[in-house]
């Protein structure tokens, strides 16, 4: 994740997802990315916060970082 940047995302969405998977706009936003991206069906897309996507949890980033853990996944299942 430091090659590409992205180790502020996976330590936040570790931290969330460990401590409550299912609560959390941060996790909103991972699964609204994921759907949009095919990976998942979501139908809940209208975020609470108007900053979800901004920042660190840009749409870019998530998907960057959605992409590699995608991979790993499909490498074992």
């Amino acid at each position: 994740m430091n090659k590409y940047n992205l180790y502020e995302l996976e330590k936040k969405t570790s931290k969330q997802y460990l401590l409550n998977p299912y609560s959390g706009e941060w996790i909103k936003g991972l699964r609204i990315v994921m759907s949009e991206m095919g990976l998942i069906d979501f139908d809940e897309t209208v975020p609470r916060t108007k900053d979800i996507f901004e920042g660190i949890g840009s749409k870019g980033k998530r998907e960057k970082f959605i992409y590699p853990v995608e991979n790993l996944f499909m490498t074992f299942f």
